[in-house]
């Protein structure tokens, strides 16, 4: 059905074609989503989508009757098209109403997930930053409202209604059915996703940072749960009752993890204990996102396009990462790097010495012989989103039994279809 969104416009050729010459995409190059770059996908096609049928329109009228309509019931994917078609023809092939369709579902209902992202690079700076975050999330993750809005996104009257107008543009009689189907099965595995994610802030070590907070209420609070989560683990690997639920328990409990929990047990769980809250600042007290390394990445690739005819030496790699700044502007200590006036004061000499020939390149240093296991066969679990979310239900479920004292009410601990089944 080519052409059919074209229908009903009151725009004369002139004036339609004048239009398509001023959109920014015809105007200007615009980026491509890096595979790097966490909604590089999203910010691209927020920028893009509202041009994609004026793209098809164009591409409509400059191949004519040779390209094959995309809308036709026999289309193949474009996978298998690449193997038969290329070039302008592909791309054309591409314009589907089934893939603007998707596309727009795919950019409507992660919206809250891509602003809540955009909010946390900006707020979250350093790794303190994202400890008070820790702090926050660890006792309120399930209230957070952009779980809210993305089930908010299913009834959003204002896209869904301008899809079901391609939808009736196209022709189809269950458009409104079969998008509605599509929306909520999307949203409903988005949502799934999130909480299973997100239940990681309810889970060690990030459930014990409000040890790390100035208010003592919190730090009370968090270190009842803690001594409670520590018993319970003892217990449990010592406990035939709980080995169907021993591997997700022990899943995130790890040895600077346990290395905490026992310090405290050792201080009479005092939660000012400067050791013990030395080793758990260690482990939660990181960077609250991974951008930090999107932008270390960046700066090599400058200096890489800048001289694309030569390869970067690795001197010249870790020079354009020490001297970005990027450090710097998330207030991170650099102890790396030395002013030019420094550099030369300590090591002028420009002739290296035969020591320093085989001191500081890493082919002449050994790592011990356990770095091996690594190329072996792997023996650990993965820590996924899937795993994250059955260790936070294996502990909700140990919890809720001791708090409830579900035991003396009949129940055994080993109740749960957690240790047989796969989530």
């Amino acid at each position: 059905m080519k052409g059919a969104v074209f229908h009903g416009s009151q725009m004369s050729d002139e004036q339609l074609w004048g239009a398509i010459s001023e959109l920014p995409s015809f105007l200007a190059k615009k980026g491509l989503p890096k595979p790097s770059r966490w909604f590089a996908w999203h910010e691209q096609a927020s920028q893009q989508l509202p041009e994609f049928f004026a793209a098809r329109c164009v591409l409509e009228w400059y191949l004519g009757d040779d390209a094959l309509d995309p809308d036709r019931p026999d289309a193949s994917t474009f996978k298998d098209s690449k193997s038969e078609i290329g070039g302008l023809k592909l791309l054309y092939s591409g314009l589907s109403f089934a893939i603007h369709e998707a596309a727009h579902v795919l950019l409507h209902v992660p919206r809250p997930c891509w602003n809540w992202y955009t909010q946390q690079v900006k707020e979250a700076q350093s790794a303190q930053d994202g400890v008070q975050q820790l702090i926050a999330w660890s006792t309120s993750w399930h209230k957070d409202l952009r779980l809210v809005d993305i089930c908010r996104s299913m009834y959003d009257t204002k896209v869904l209604d301008q899809l079901l107008l391609y939808q009736q543009l196209r022709g189809r009689g269950d458009e409104q059915r079969v998008l509605g189907r599509l929306v909520f099965t999307y949203a409903a595995e988005l949502l799934s996703h999130r909480l299973w994610s997100m239940a990681r802030y309810d889970t060690c070590p990030e459930c014990f940072a409000g040890l790390l907070s100035a208010d003592p209420v919190i730090c009370v609070a968090t270190m009842r749960l803690m001594k409670q989560d520590w018993k319970i683990l003892c217990l449990a690997e010592q406990s035939r009752k709980l080995k169907c639920l021993l591997l997700d328990l022990q899943l995130l409990f790890s040895m600077p993890a346990r290395l905490a929990c026992s310090l405290f047990e050792a201080s009479g769980w005092i939660s000012s204990d400067a050791t013990a809250l030395g080793i758990l600042s260690a482990v939660v007290k990181t960077l609250p996102d991974n951008k930090i390394v999107e932008d270390a990445h960046q700066a090599v690739g400058l200096e890489a396009k800048a001289n694309a005819n030569q390869k970067l030496k690795i001197g010249t790699v870790q020079s354009c990462v020490t001297n970005s700044r990027i450090s710097s502007s998330r207030n991170l200590s650099h102890p790396a790097k030395h002013s030019k006036d420094v550099f030369f004061r300590n090591w002028g000499k420009k002739v290296p010495s035969q020591s320093s020939k085989k001191t500081f390149p890493a082919k002449y240093h050994k790592l011990p012989e356990i770095f091996g296991n690594i190329f072996k066969k792997k023996t650990w679990m993965t820590v996924s989103e899937e795993q994250y979310g059955k260790s936070y239900a294996a502990w909700q479920w140990v919890r809720n039994f001791t708090n409830c004292h579900l035991g003396h009410s009949g129940y055994e601990v080993e109740d749960t279809c957690l240790g047989h089944c796969n989530l």
